[in-house]
């Protein structure tokens, strides 16, 4: 466990990365992401259950399980239900969509970014630009998981600055089931806009009728989409 500290220091640093690259993306794709926070992933519970007891999903007295329950199960907060729990156990910094926030994941402090603050970033830009809140299927997820990669590797990566330690794209080439939806993504997104020629800010309301076109793009794994990039 980090101390409160450390904690505020991880905070302050993203929240800083978040404060510079904002704007930028902003600016290149002329999307606002209104006022994107950054916090500690362990107020996502508590944010949560505020959200839900402002749309009235849940009641006032409602037995904490109970509650839990309901919100596990519920998919009008636009997350796959196995989400729920990898989100804690494997994430190193997560956008959440209902909440326009970015949250940090403590114990995978030795992995935070730019280049991941970039990526979650750009899951907001998707949320802004999508007419259906990413994660109301696996398939949508896969697409915007694409999409942010794709951001963070491609589309802004005239952004970073000599000073920010870019990670490479080795991690997608990872065999682990884990990494295949990243990497099934990022090939569809790199198709379309590269082959396709298609706008990459049109992706994240086109993406239903590109997955009905890019079928075969399901079956192929690692290392099959290095081509196009």
């Amino acid at each position: 466990m980090v101390s409160r500290r450390t904690r505020e220091e991880h905070l302050e640093r993203v929240r800083a990365w978040v404060r510079k690259y904002q704007p930028l993306i902003e600016q290149t794709t002329e999307v606002r992401l209104g006022d994107v926070e950054v916090k500690d992933l362990e107020d996502f519970h508590q944010d949560k259950h505020a959200y839900a007891f402002s749309r009235g999903v849940i009641e006032e007295g409602l037995d904490p399980i109970e509650a839990l329950k309901i919100l596990k199960t519920r998919e009008w907060l636009s997350m796959p239900k196995n989400r729920w729990s990898l989100m804690f156990d494997k994430t190193i910094m997560g956008y959440v969509n209902f909440t326009n926030a970015i949250y940090l994941n403590m114990r995978k402090e030795e992995h935070f970014s730019v280049s991941i603050t970039i990526h979650e970033l750009s899951h907001g830009l998707w949320d802004k630009i999508s007419d259906i809140p990413q994660g109301r299927s696996s398939e949508e997820d896969e697409w915007s998981e694409g999409f942010a990669a794709y951001c963070q590797y491609q589309e802004f990566y005239n952004l970073y600055t000599k000073d920010d330690c870019v990670e490479g794209m080795g991690w997608l080439l990872n065999p682990h089931p884990d990494v295949a939806p990243y990497r099934r993504g990022f090939r569809k997104v790199s198709r379309a806009v590269i082959v396709d020629k298609i706008p990459l800010l049109e992706i994240p309301k086109r993406w239903r009728e590109l997955e009905e076109k890019y079928p075969q793009e399901n079956k192929l794994e690692a290392g099959d989409f290095l081509e196009l990039v």
